[in-house]
Parts: C-alpha cells; sequence; structure tokens
C-alpha cells in the first residue's frame, strides 16, 4: 500500500484509498486492487514499484484511449465490446450502472466489457443507452469477439492418472470457453463434464465418460482451491458439473479431507448413470 501511496503521490493527482479500490481524480475513477495484490504476492517487494507503475499505466493508458473514441457510434465500439466473467464479491461491489451483468453459474456472473488493446473496463449503462440495442444482443455480439480474438482452445493434460483438458492463457478470457462449451464436443462426455475456472486465465475440463470420474473429482477437490487462493486474476473455487445445457454447484469443503455432498441428481449419475 505504501508503493500504491507513492505511485500516486508522485503523479500529483488526488486520490483516496477505500475498500480495496482507488478513487483517482475529481470523477472518482476507481482502479480495483485485489488483482494487484495477488501479483505483488508472486515478487520481491523491491520490484512493486515497477509492477504497479505498468499496472496503472496501462489503466490510464487505457481511459485516455477510450476518451478519443466516439462512444455515440456503435458501428466503431462494435468491435471493443465484450464479455468477461466475474465473482459475485467483484458484481457486489460495482455499481449496477457500471457492470451489466447477469448470471452465469454459481456466484459467478457475465459482465459487457470493453476489450480495449491496454486494458478491460466496464461498459457502463450509459454508454449501452446510446446504442439503441439490446442487453441480449450486446451479450452475443461479446462472446462472439472474445471467441474470435482469442485462442480458447483446451489442451489435453495429464495429471498423475487422471487426463483433463485445461485452457490455461496470459489474457483474461479463458472461462469464456464455457461460454460457448457446446461447440467443443470433445470437453462433454455422456455424462457431461466436470468444470473448474479459478482464474481468469484457467479453465479446467474433465468429460464425464465412465467412473474415473471419481478420481478427476478427487483432483479437482484439492487442486482448484489452491490455485484460486494462490493465481493472480482469482475467479472462484466453486467446482461445476455440466450436463444438458445446466451447470450445477457441486458442494465441498475443501481441507486435509474433503467433505463433498453430491445431489440427488450427480448420485443418479454415480449410481448406474455411467453405465
Amino acid at each position: 500500500m505504501s508503493a500504491v501511496d507513492n505511485y500516486f503521490i508522485q503523479k500529483g493527482e488526488p486520490y483516496t484509498l477505500e475498500d480495496g479500490m482507488v478513487c483517482l481524480g475529481e470523477d472518482n475513477w476507481e482502479f480495483g486492487l485485489s488483482n494487484l495484490v495477488q501479483m505483488c504476492a508472486r515478487i520481491k517487494p523491491k520490484d512493486f514499484s515497477k509492477l504497479i507503475e505498468h499496472h496503472f499505466g496501462l489503466m490510464i493508458e487505457s481511459k485516455a484511449f477510450k476518451e478519443k473514441l466516439v462512444v455515440d457510434d456503435f458501428e466503431k465500439m462494435k468491435q471493443y465490446i465484450g464479455v468477461r466473467l466475474y465473482d459475485k464479491e467483484y458484481v457486489t461491489i460495482a455499481d449496477e450502472d457500471i457492470t451489466i451483468r447477469r448470471p452465469f453459474a454459481g456466484e459467478v456472473f457475465a459482465v459487457l466489457v470493453y476489450d480495449f488493446p491496454q486494458a478491460i473496463e466496464n461498459i457502463p449503462r450509459s454508454d449501452m443507452d446510446k446504442w439503441s440495442r439490446t442487453e441480449d444482443e450486446l451479450f452475443t455480439i461479446g462472446i462472439e469477439n472474445i471467441s474470435q480474438n482469442y485462442q480458447l482452445k483446451a489442451q489435453e493434460v495429464t495429471f498423475g492418472e487422471d487426463t483433463v483438458f485445461a485452457l490455461e492463457t496470459k489474457h483474461f478470457f479463458a472461462p469464456n470457453i464455457l461460454l460457448e462449451i457446446d461447440k467443443h464436443k470433445e470437453l462433454i462426455g455422456k455424462g457431461g463434464a466436470i468444470i473448474g475456472i479459478p482464474t481468469r486465465s484457467l479453465a479446467m475440463i474433465y468429460p464425464i465418460h465412465d467412473m474415473k470420474v471419481v478420481g478427476a473429482l478427487t483432483l479437482f477437490f484439492n487442486s482448484i482451491p489452491k490455485i484460486y487462493a494462490e493465481s493472480p486474476g482469482s475467479l472462484t473455487r466453486e467446482i461445476y458439473w455440466y450436463n444438458d445445457g445446466q451447470y450445477e454447484v457441486l458442494n465441498y469443503e475443501p481441507g486435509k479431507k474433503v467433505k463433498f455432498t453430491p445431489s440427488d441428481e450427480f448420485l443418479v449419475l454415480l449410481n448406474g448413470g455411467l453405465e
């Protein structure tokens, strides 16, 4: 926090630090700090200043980039529209006027964003109101844009005796593969799939074909909470069962001895549904 203070003091701009946010300037433009904290946790304190300068520098560049755009011109803005998955905590903190969102699964929400070259920003409702487009139209455009602009192809990865599909990226849209999972038939078995999205840069998917799913569940229960807690861009420790177009949150408690309480539907799958 001292390094963040020093950065803005050197910039000579008015700011306040509160509730995990930096409010900058007279317009109270907000910067989130949670992802920055996780990135700093992975480096030495002597390198904080350089990382902080780069992090906020990109955000300021993004703000300047948007100010040069004609937001009213939908055809020019259309290329920057995207959809990104966020956790419930972020959505709860953010004002509804600056997050156009809809529930996705469990405590995860899909949010309309601008995917600018320098940074990702939420699309405020005031911008959407200028375009005379419905939310459904914008979400469809945003999902398609991200799918076209980024590589969303999961690869088989071996963990001990288990093989899962993993999509690990440098960008923050890896979980978007779930928004169009039915286009990736290799990811879905006859019993659906087990899915974890611990960070915005990682999606883990296990297609359910047989009772080997029991071993895969152990892998997910042990690894997803750890990745979620330790990695930058954390999204959720929830684990999902995808089946017939629906995402169900699997009820488990992490720890040395994981406690898993399957739903009636999942028990049916385990007790004969895979024969």
